[in-house]
């Protein structure tokens, strides 16, 4: 691929002068953009000659920002292709697969985000513990608007889950919330569903080591756990990748994740991300020893409240 490299220095909307790398690709149709100063990320630049639009490219990691000259119409087209190579096929619905969706500087930083988090953000079950951010849901199924902080915005959702237009459908557009499980040998959840208080789309991305997650039929009513029924898809999960669940695959199906020290089983008849795997070597033994494995669940909650509304119900009580 043919690419044309020019620099660019200072510019009257920008307050102090930078040095920009611009590196067009042609046949693409963007562009990357690296400033000599790595504590200088970009949201945007103008410039005389084109404006530059954020969007993010699969593959490219070492360039602090990824931004395309496009129209509105060939962005949204080339999200879709970029989503469509990641489709997990054997599923019957909507699921895909991004095995390096963060870099490994970047899973770096999350955990320690994460592991040095005070305790009091940590709820401890019976058989995990987790982190709610930007807060826990009311008894209504409420979320109380708040931002997310920021890392757990950039890179994640802005610009990747934005560039690939995961949540483009959903009532805000972006996810409001999410959940920070970690899993520890032996460690696990049940089958169960996420409900209706969430748009029916899951973003997940996992740190710290694989992971198996096995999918259930609903019974016949709709009602049941799915303990002890053999899951009707395995879906393994490598540290660093994103996993979106949307469609039927949200509504008709149950979700776990077997409270185990190994995973066993593992092949390209049971997998069914198998072809999407960025090691899928590493599990040909069939097994895998379990390690502390965290999970980012990325989730746009229906109904937001604000927190004067929310005051103003309880003082009326």
């Amino acid at each position: 691929m043919s690419c044309q490299q020019m620099s660019v220095t200072g510019h009257q909307s920008i307050v102090m002068e930078l040095t920009l790398r611009i590196t067009y690709h042609s046949s693409a149709k963007w562009a990357a953009i690296a400033s000599h100063r790595d504590d200088m990320p970009f949201i945007g630049i103008t410039t005389s000659l084109l404006t530059i639009h954020p969007v993010w490219v699969p593959g490219l990691r070492s360039t602090p920002g990824i931004f395309a000259p496009c129209a509105p119409r060939d962005r949204l087209q080339q999200m879709r292709a970029d989503l469509e190579t990641a489709r997990i096929k054997s599923l019957p619905d909507d699921g895909f697969y991004i095995a390096d969706f963060i870099s490994e500087d970047e899973e770096e930083f999350l955990l320690r985000k994460i592991t040095t988090a005070p305790l009091p953000r940590w709820t401890h079950l019976a058989h995990r513990r987790l982190q709610t951010w930007p807060s826990a849901l009311t008894k209504s199924n409420a979320l109380i608007s708040s931002p997310l902080p920021s890392w757990l915005v950039s890179p994640i959702i802005t610009p990747r889950f934005d560039s690939l237009g995961l949540f483009a459908d959903a009532p805000h557009h972006a996810p409001n919330h999410v959940l920070v499980n970690e899993y520890r040998p032996g460690q696990g959840i049940m089958p169960h569903e996420d409900g209706a208080a969430y748009y029916p789309l899951v973003a997940t991305v996992s740190l710290g080591a694989p992971i198996v997650l096995d999918l259930y039929e609903r019974s016949e009513d709709g009602k049941g756990s799915g303990h002890g029924r053999r899951p009707v898809y395995r879906i393994l999960q490598e540290r660093r990748s994103l996993l979106v669940t949307t469609k039927s695959i949200y509504t008709d199906f149950l979700h776990g994740i077997a409270e185990t020290t190994r995973d066993e089983g593992l092949g390209a008849e049971s997998i069914c991300n198998w072809d999407l795997l960025r090691e899928p070597d590493r599990y040909e033994c069939g097994w895998l020893e379990r390690e502390t494995r965290i999970s980012l669940t990325y989730r746009d909650v229906l109904k937001v409240a604000s927190l004067g509304n929310t005051m103003k119900f309880l003082g009326s009580r």
